[in-house]
């Protein structure tokens, strides 16, 4: 979780423009976006919602 949250703090405070994930698993990204949309965080919660 803290590493999401590291994540969405940078890309809210315009440091980074994306979170890349490619170090992780299918799962670990599916459980990403999981946490994210529980937490309300922006960088992983919308992943794949183009």
């Amino acid at each position: 979780m803290s590493t999401l949250r590291v994540i969405d703090d940078q890309i809210r405070l315009e440091k980074i423009l994306y979170g890349a994930a490619s170090e992780w698993s299918s799962a670990q990204i599916e459980e990403a976006v999981r946490i994210a949309g529980q937490r309300l965080l922006d960088s992983y919660g919308k992943c794949g919602t183009n």
